[in-house]
């Protein structure tokens, strides 16, 4: 198999000129498309495949990065990964993918990825056991690391997530305008989890804009039960207007206490939340969601694939050096309004 040298000769450039269109660097190096074509054709022909392990021993990159989500049987997350490889295989990169459970192996995770010289961590991070501990000590050695979808404060690391307290907001005002004045938040609360605080202070900013009091209903998506008996215990109370849960895609237990209640969607309360119902279709049917669901669903969809690509990007600056400045970066996530026809499943 011929070498690089060899075949800049035969094509008359030079050898970093190949060995920029071969690592797919040519554009940002100033190499025109039709040359590029011409290299990338040529090094087909000839079936070259570059020394991997070469290329690590000279640069002491493994060209991996470990990506750690939180739940990777959600349609969120699967968009977050879609966009975080999406801008890797353009850097000729690629991705150990570990699913933390909802932090449950995310020290786990991580420990294995660093075993393995991963050049960077992206991680959707969550305060468990030793991992606080352990991301401290990556960010005071200046180690690459980006956290998406949520932050943990007091370690300055990049992240991206979305602008939770603004959507949250405005999801609320909306409820509002279309006349619902009790409005009840449904979420883990007190959960130590920031951008779940975040949406709770989205939610008590505009009941308080509007002089209505924020009422809160606490449950735990990770505990059975919790949110059905809490359900319980505030219909004992008396029927809301409407419900605003911090997350419609862990919402199953609430949507079990609807059906088995007779409680209509949105004709007798209106539910809304963030991010879409995402459900397959067995559970569909055993939730008999098309039931007591009368029109779609108000939600806020958060634009993973976005949230992906930026995270990507900002740690291969971070492995390439040249981000000295540890930034935080939002994306906006999208309100899908309420109407009265069709059905949202």
């Amino acid at each position: 198999m011929p070498t690089l040298k060899i075949i800049a000769k035969k094509l008359g450039l030079s050898i970093a000129t190949v060995s920029y269109v071969h690592n797919n660097k040519w554009k940002e190096n100033n190499i025109s498309e039709k040359v590029a074509a011409d290299v990338l054709r040529y090094l087909e022909q000839e079936g070259y495949r570059s020394n991997a392990l070469g290329r690590q021993l000279k640069t002491k990159k493994t060209q991996t990065v470990g990506v750690i989500l939180s739940d990777l049987s959600r349609k969120y997350n699967l968009g977050i990964l879609e966009g975080i490889e999406k801008v890797l295989s353009r850097h000729n990169y690629y991705a150990l993918i570990g699913n933390s459970s909802m932090g449950i192996y995310l020290g786990e995770h991580a420990a294995t990825f660093i075993s393995r010289a991963v050049d960077g961590l992206i991680i959707t991070p969550y305060s468990v056991p030793g991992a606080d501990e352990l991301f401290r000590k990556l960010a005071a050695e200046e180690y690459p690391v980006v956290f998406v979808d949520n932050h943990i404060p007091g370690i300055v690391v990049d992240a991206v997530t979305s602008d939770n307290r603004h959507a949250a907001s405005a999801a609320v005002e909306d409820l509002i305008l279309r006349g619902a004045r009790d409005i009840v938040y449904c979420g883990d609360i007190g959960s130590g989890i920031p951008v779940l605080d975040e949406r709770l202070e989205g939610y008590r900013e505009a009941m308080l804009h509007h002089g209505l009091a924020p009422r809160m209903m606490s449950s735990t998506a990770n505990a059975a039960g919790s949110l059905y008996a809490g359900l319980s215990e505030l219909w004992a109370g008396g029927k809301p207007d409407a419900v605003f849960a911090d997350s419609l895609s862990y919402f199953s237990e609430g949507f079990r206490f609807f059906a088995e209640r007779g409680i209509r969607i949105p004709r007798d309360v209106i539910l809304a939340g963030f991010d879409p119902v995402d459900y397959g279709a067995d559970e569909i049917r055993a939730l008999d969601l098309p039931s007591f669901i009368t029109g779609q669903l108000p939600c806020i969809e958060q634009d993973g694939g976005a949230m992906g690509e930026q995270a990507a990007m900002m740690i291969l600056d971070s492995i390439a050096g040249k981000r000295k400045e540890r930034c935080a970066i939002t994306i906006q996530a999208k309100m899908h309004h309420f109407k009265e026809a069709g059905n949202g499943i």
